[in-house]
């Protein structure tokens, strides 16, 4: 909890409430919330009062993530009366800023800083506000913000979904948005599983069984007589091939799949079953 003074005596204690979400153009929208404990104030010396300035979020390595604006310059007034007030500090993220936090995050809780700026005047007087709030937010908390603020749906290519609610979503496409929640939450390693059930579904859904047959024996005999459709089934093979081990990680000596493998075979199978949808016509 940080504590704002005036003249060595608390105004008012403030500590972080929520992370909030919501859609902006060209972003995604943070609105970080901290909850101000106003003492109260005797009536016979002049009230202080709070002018906030827009405040620096920084990450645990204070590396800076943007500047958030307050939604009101002047959050209270102490009085006769202690009061809580709360506070919404507005800010709006690149999705380059929201993946670097992901990185960071690795599947867990995370930590930032927001820097409360401004001035506490009185009398005439003046004295800065410099103090900083931890903001801790959970894992289940980070990624309803996520959610609300419609981060997932630009983080892999878009995939064709049924426009007709009658016609059920493919094997392929509920992996694939299975492989995604397990990106989010950390388990990298249930990513590549997953990734690979997702291509593996799509070939039996396709039908592409007997041709991804044929496309091995060319590769083996004469490549250069692959069509491009045979090409595409080898590499969808490729990255069956690579996700093996993470169904059957006994006897492999490579460590476990971390986040760039994860994230390199979501973006693979996410094009492969696009691709694929979209060749096959109406889902």
């Amino acid at each position: 909890m940080t504590s704002i003074s005036w003249m060595s005596r608390i105004v008012a204690d403030a500590e972080f409430s929520g992370l909030h979400g919501c859609p902006a153009v060209g972003g995604y929208g943070a609105l970080v919330s901290v909850n101000f404990s106003v003492k109260n104030w005797d009536l016979d010396k002049p009230a202080p009062q709070v002018e906030l300035a827009h405040a620096p979020i920084k990450t645990n390595g204070n590396r800076l993530v943007g500047f958030a604006v307050p939604e009101t310059v002047i959050p209270f007034t102490a009085g006769r009366y202690a009061q809580s007030i709360g506070t919404l500090f507005q800010l709006v993220l690149s999705n380059s800023a929201i993946e670097e936090l992901e990185r960071i995050r690795n599947g867990g809780d995370i930590a930032l800083t927001l820097g409360l700026r401004g001035l506490v005047t009185c009398a005439g007087d003046a004295q800065r506000i410099h103090d900083d709030v931890t903001c801790r937010i959970n894992q289940s908390e980070w990624l309803k913000f996520l959610d609300v603020c419609g981060y997932g749906p630009t983080l892999l290519f878009e995939i064709p979904l049924p426009l007709d609610a009658a016609v059920p979503v493919t094997n392929a496409q509920k992996e694939l948005s299975r492989a995604r929640q397990h990106l989010l939450q950390g388990h990298y390693q249930e990513v590549v599983a997953a990734c690979r059930l997702v291509l593996e579904s799509l070939t039996e859904q396709l039908q592409e069984g007997e041709e991804l047959e044929s496309a091995k024996k060319l590769r083996g005999d004469d490549r250069n007589a692959m069509t491009t459709l045979q090409r595409e089934l080898m590499i969808r093979q490729a990255a069956i091939n690579y996700a093996h081990v993470a169904h059957h990680p006994n006897g492999s000596t490579d460590p476990l799949f971390d986040r760039s493998n994860a994230i390199m075979l979501l973006g693979i199978a996410a094009s492969l079953v696009a691709n694929g949808l979209r060749r096959s016509g109406p889902v």
